[in-house]
C-alpha cells in the first residue's frame, strides 16, 4: 500500500516538475534559438557593407589605398548604439 502512494507521488511531483518548466520562457526553445542567434544581422551586414576600404590594396603596400586608409574617419556612435541596444549583445 506504501509503494503504491510512494509511486503516485514521485508521478505526481515529476508530472508538476515538467508542467512547471515547460510553462518557464528560459527553457523553451524559442527562447534558447533566440538567445544564440542575432536578433538583427541585416544590421551587421549594412554596418560592414559601409566601411570602404581595400584591404586587399592595403596588405599588398599599395601607398594610395594606405594614405586614403589613414584619413577615413568614420562616426562611430550610431554603431555603438545598435550594439549596445542589441538583445545578443
Amino acid at each position: 500500500m506504501s509503494q503504491k502512494y510512494l509511486l503516485l507521488g514521485i508521478v505526481t511531483i515529476t508530472l508538476f516538475y515538467f508542467v512547471f518548466i515547460s510553462s518557464n520562457n528560459y527553457f523553451k526553445w524559442i527562447y534558447m534559438i533566440q538567445l544564440t542567434l542575432p536578433s538583427e544581422p541585416q544590421v551587421y551586414k549594412d554596418i560592414l557593407d559601409e566601411i570602404d576600404l581595400d584591404c586587399k590594396k592595403i596588405v599588398e603596400g599599395d601607398r594610395n589605398a594606405i594614405e586614403q586608409a589613414k584619413e577615413w574617419t568614420y562616426d562611430t556612435m550610431p554603431i555603438e548604439e545598435l550594439l549596445f541596444s542589441a538583445d545578443d549583445r
